[in-house]
């Protein structure tokens, strides 16, 4: 029997892709549809629902990480890993698409603030405004599964929604 692709972890916590991000990119002329992108609702889901496939998520990242020494040991601190490691590029693209003005020293710091936030519980309530505007850019620009896996991307998503103005 194949296994149903649910139960490979690495495709749920590195291949698959999400919502956000196949809106992003149906959006865009020239992928067969004109810009024209069908309607979906991520949000419409109850909290109940949120749990379960939490708890779900959180088994699947556990045997997906357990034999990956690179990868991180949970989806939050593998979006901050992420970060960190490409900091220099987000932080010039950033940059030269004018958030937060463009101040490289603001970016950083936000960008500071989103690890904290990713790896520490206690900071995400406590971000102050150049966070806030990180998240929600990176929230933005984030592709699954080209940047990272959809369970990172999602709690940069969580962490983002938070600060949704």
């Amino acid at each position: 029997m194949i296994p149903h692709r649910s139960m490979i972890p690495a495709y749920g916590c590195r291949v698959r892709g999400n919502a956000a991000s196949w809106a992003k990119v149906l959006s865009q002329a020239g992928f067969g549809n004109g810009g024209s992108v069908p309607e979906t609702s991520p949000d419409s889901r109850t909290a109940a629902n949120d749990a379960a496939a939490s708890a779900r998520g959180a088994e699947t990242w556990a045997a997906y990480a357990a034999d990956r020494p690179w990868v991180a040991p949970s989806p939050d601190e593998e979006a901050a890993a992420t970060i960190l490691r490409r900091r220099d590029a987000i932080r010039d693209d950033a940059a030269r698409r004018g958030v937060l003005s463009g101040d490289a020293d603001a970016i950083e710091a936000g960008l500071r603030g989103v690890v904290a936030g990713l790896i520490d519980e206690a900071h995400v309530l406590s971000l102050d405004d150049d966070a806030a505007a990180m998240a929600r850019d990176l929230d933005e620009r984030l592709c699954c599964p080209r940047d990272l896996g959809a369970p990172a991307a999602d709690s940069i998503r969580r962490l983002a929604r938070i600060y949704e103005k």
